[in-house]
């Protein structure tokens, strides 16, 4: 049968295929080739198409990627406040450029607009669109059905803050009880001073001099606070869209500075903390909790900022255990009421034992706004989160 079609193609003399085609046709093997023969380019191309589908969404999504990373870079680079538009454009133009280049795309089409829109806090929103297009070769196979090469396009969107990040009222709710004068292990200074230390039962602090020098407890609180303070300071620097208020306890509560803008007032009364007495954390955490939860609370930050739903943000923190099982009870009840309230609980458990940790693990919001600070480097850096958290919203995707 090949030897007859190609005999055919080769001499173009009609009259020899009508010979042959009626000598096939009185064949059933001649009419199977004759259909194999018709077909052949028809499936051939069917399966071509098929690859190329495939190829064509492989490759599509690959595109998506390079212009979510794209999009992304540049609304994250413009969320610092420290980079222009043109800037901001250029890195998403690079991050683009690598992505294509790396799927063998040197050829393509962008399109990148940065688009920004105050906001009525004083911030602005940046919207980052990308996208790109590039010519999908087909395979030989498709071409047998005339199936042409095919643009291949995508588009990204995300959106960032810069400027301001969020409006909050945040409320410290602070252990300073007679343990807080432990000496933790990180040193001040390498000259003498008084070291204490608890006996294992946590009953009795015991104190000696040595050198170096190691910060107590209650100083390392007080450093943490401090750096956590001075971002906030930078953030909001005209104080109109933070306000801070801090309560500490021993077996009372103490020391209570109400909410006010700004870190000052709540600073300073970190600062003058001193470690003594008992613990028991109930009436200070119920101090904290009201305050935040009052309808003025939301007003203020309103009629001074246009902000009509600001978060709130409760930090709690303990080295110890409540000294009745009272206390505990009285502070998870408070704990829930806090949450129906839609107010964020931060607990830190520094270098607390058992009892304090599931007291505090209980009462965070979720198990990321917990922190098991061992020591004084990981209590600054429970503070830092806390801060990056509640004063920022990373860029994202809306499309």
């Amino acid at each position: 049968m090949c030897q007859h079609m190609i005999f055919f193609w080769r001499l173009g003399d009609v009259k020899v295929f009508e010979r042959v085609f009626r000598k096939l046709a009185k064949d059933e093997h001649g009419n199977f080739g004759i259909m194999s023969a018709l077909l052949a380019p028809v499936l051939i191309g069917a399966g071509g198409v098929a690859i190329d589908v495939a190829s064509m969404l492989h490759t599509k999504t690959g595109f998506q990627a390079a212009a979510d990373a794209a999009s992304l870079a540049a609304s994250a680079a413009l969320g610092t406040g420290k980079v222009s538009k043109q800037e901001a454009e250029q890195l998403a133009s690079q991050f683009l450029s690598t992505h294509m280049h790396n799927m063998g795309y040197q050829t393509y089409e962008s399109d990148i607009a940065i688009t920004s829109k105050q906001s009525l806090n004083g911030s602005t929103e940046w919207t980052v669109d990308v996208g790109a297009t590039a010519i999908h070769k087909n395979s030989g196979l498709s071409k047998v059905l005339g199936v042409t090469d095919k643009p291949v396009g995508v588009a990204a969107t995300s959106v960032s803050v810069s400027g301001l990040k969020n409006a909050f009222s945040m409320y410290f709710v602070l252990d300073k009880s007679g343990s807080m004068l432990a000496s933790t292990s990180q040193v001040k200074h390498q000259g003498r001073c008084t070291y204490y230390w608890l006996n294992s039962t946590a009953t009795a602090l015991y104190s000696q001099q040595k050198s170096p020098c190691y910060y107590t407890q209650i100083e390392a609180l007080k450093n943490a606070t401090n750096a956590m303070f001075d971002k906030f300071e930078k953030a909001d620097p005209k104080k109109m869209y933070m306000r801070f208020g801090s309560v500490a306890y021993s077996d009372v509560q103490e020391s209570n500075s109400a909410l006010a803008w700004g870190v000052d007032n709540s600073r300073s009364n970190i600062d003058n903390l001193e470690a003594v007495g008992g613990t028991n954390s109930a009436d200070a955490f119920k101090t904290a909790y009201r305050a935040l939860g009052t309808l003025s609370e939301v007003t203020t930050h309103t009629l001074k900022n246009g902000v009509v739903l600001p978060k709130k943000y409760l930090v709690f923190m303990t080295d110890g255990e409540n000294n009745s099982n009272s206390a505990d009870k009285k502070t998870l009840q408070h704990c829930a009421a806090a949450k129906t309230l839609g107010i964020t609980i931060y607990s830190i458990a520094f270098n607390a034992p058992k009892g304090g940790k599931e007291l505090l693990s209980a009462c965070a919001s979720s198990a990321e706004t917990y922190f098991d600070a061992k020591d004084a480097d990981e209590l600054l850096k429970a503070f830092e989160s806390i801060a990056a958290d509640a004063a920022g919203d990373a860029p994202r995707l809306t499309q």
